[in-house]
């Protein structure tokens, strides 16, 4: 039960990634992914009331968790309270012991722990030195800063498998060089990314990705590849139009769609069919879409429909209502139109599809 202090709340991504990089995870078959098992053994502990959810998101998956105190006391207990809390200090470092970060940083010392695998930590000045190439076993870096500036030496990390930060600065290949993150499955945040965007389609394994635009920054269509392997995909700022979003809905395995602060431009959005086969989760923060037309066959497996900030969207295409797996639509208390076409929908999922669990939520600004 490493990583839970008394009475803490950790979100359950980061305690997944502690979990896998620590080996505490067994991969019971090949085609498997680790992950997926470590959100199963959460689960199962929160089955057994050992684990209590603090918060969950719309889809109703857990965002954060916390250990039961009479575990906690029982694994204080059994394993004494020093040996316990000592490897909890390093997987939630507080602000003391984030002031300490930096020290290892200029000393190089952190460098020099070649078994690490987990490794979230302030830095001094946002510049990763080249050498983090040393950390050969890292699997998860999360770096509490903006603007973090990566040497090319990142690419040389194959066992990595997560890379956060507030925001990064272009992150370069070498002339010539391929990339070797072959592992990498989450990349958030990249500010005004330039990676060659056609070779991200070379990061096989990457699932989920977060990339944030500013005005100054204007991505060139041309290059705008993504992984196919992508199930989870953020984009934030001006990305792409509505009328080029055929980039995204071609992704297969894409299943969350999050496009926030007018990550597309435009006025219309007309879906066609064979796009978004896999997609649950759609949500649209902040937007000027006026027209949104499309059929039920667009979304066939659409569970979550978020829309917020949405001013002159006036309605949700009536075909959305016939999609037998829609769970949740959750509209902002600012667009009275929207509420009263989602609750629409709900009404003909009741009486036409005999579907009683579809919910309305409205979200308070």
């Amino acid at each position: 039960m490493a990583g839970f202090p008394q009475d803490y709340e950790i979100h359950a991504s980061e305690l997944i990634k502690l979990w896998v990089a620590e080996g505490f995870i067994a991969q019971r078959n090949e085609p498997e992914i680790i992950e997926m098992v470590a959100e199963e053994c959460l689960e199962d502990l929160i089955k057994q009331s050992l684990v209590l959810v603090t918060s969950r998101k719309s889809d109703g998956k857990i965002r954060s968790c916390r250990l039961h105190s009479m575990v906690w006391d029982f694994c204080a207990r059994q394993a004494g309270l020093k040996k316990f809390l000592l490897p909890i200090m390093n997987y939630f470092p507080n602000p003391i012991l984030r002031r300490n970060d930096r020290s290892y940083w200029d000393l190089g010392q952190v460098f020099e722990l070649v078994h690490l695998t987990y490794l979230a930590s302030n830095i001094p000045d946002s510049i990763v030195p080249p050498a983090i190439a040393k950390l050969q076993n890292l699997q998860t870096l999360i770096i509490y800063r903006y603007g973090v500036h990566l040497p090319v030496e990142i690419w040389n990390l194959r066992k990595l498998r997560h890379l956060i930060a507030f925001s990064f600065h272009p992150l370069l290949l070498p002339e010539g060089a391929t990339p070797s993150l072959e592992n990498l499955q989450t990349f958030s945040m990249a500010t005004n990314f330039v990676c060659y965007f056609g070779n991200l389609i070379h990061l096989l394994q990457l699932e989920k990705q977060k990339l944030e635009v500013h005005c100054s920054f204007v991505p060139h269509l041309d290059n705008l590849v993504f992984p196919p392997s992508l199930v989870k995909l953020e984009l934030v700022g001006g990305w792409i139009s509505w009328n080029d979003m055929t980039i995204v809905g071609s992704l297969p395995n894409l299943q969350v769609l999050k496009l926030k602060n007018q990550a597309c431009f435009g006025e219309n959005w007309e879906t066609i069919e064979g796009e978004f086969d896999n997609l649950i989760s759609l949500l649209i923060d902040e937007s000027n879409l006026k027209c949104w037309t499309t059929k039920s066959c667009h979304f066939p497996r659409l569970q979550f429909l978020m829309l917020h900030r949405c001013p002159y969207l006036d309605e949700i295409p009536n075909d959305i209502g016939e999609i037998p797996a829609l769970q949740l639509i959750e509209i902002d208390d600012h667009n009275q139109s929207l509420l009263y076409s989602a609750k629409r929908i709900q009404e003909v999922q009741r009486e036409s599809w005999g579907n009683e669990d579809l919910k309305v939520i409205v979200k308070r600004s």
